[in-house]
């Protein structure tokens, strides 16, 4: 039911998205959906599974980063997303803002590190350390700016996610080779 209406949602702003010709609003409806979308996508693997209280959340991830891939992504040969996941269960009261962290990251990367005609890769690596989940996303575009990065209502977002989990941000930084950011959640 949650997912259905998170459904709605999207295709309203879809709706939005179609009758609005100022590109500042569209990117900010297009974002907006795809964190709506983010959510909708922990519901549905909460469906699948059995287990209501915890998802497996590296195949989680897997399917997130390609539906991002297949909405976002419109010339594949200029944007790939390599990744290294180490699956593991996390509760659900953790994923869905870990996710929406991620979605953040990610579409970060798709909208700013890669002005045409520039070509590049957007990777995505999870493991476990000890007891901590690391994630960590990467790109090797020309990014933001520092300054930018710290000011971004993305960067507030993913900082008051990372707060609520109990989980910490910290690299996010634009360098010689793009921008790179580590995400840590103790397990």
């Amino acid at each position: 039911r949650v997912k259905n209406n998170l459904s709605v949602v999207s295709g309203l702003l879809t709706l939005e998205l179609d009758a609005i010709s100022d590109e500042k609003a569209k990117e900010v409806l297009v974002s907006a959906k795809s964190r709506i979308m983010s959510i909708a996508r922990v519901y549905d693997n909460l469906c699948r599974g059995f287990d209501v209280e915890e998802v497996e959340f590296g195949s989680y991830v897997d399917d997130l980063i390609n539906s991002l891939y297949d909405t976002c992504v419109f010339d594949r040969e200029m944007i790939t997303f390599p990744r290294q996941i180490e699956s593991f269960t996390l509760d659900i009261k953790r994923a869905v803002p870990l996710c929406l962290i991620i979605n953040e990251f990610v579409m970060n990367a798709v909208k700013h590190a890669y002005p045409p005609p520039m070509k590049g890769e957007i990777r995505l690596k999870i493991t476990r350390e000890g007891g901590d989940a690391v994630i960590t996303v990467s790109d090797d575009g020309v990014g933001k700016s520092d300054e930018e990065n710290e000011k971004s209502m993305g960067t507030h977002l993913v900082r008051m996610l990372a707060s609520q989990i109990g989980g910490t941000i910290s690299g996010l930084r634009r360098h010689e080779k793009g921008t790179s950011v580590e995400i840590r959640l103790t397990l």
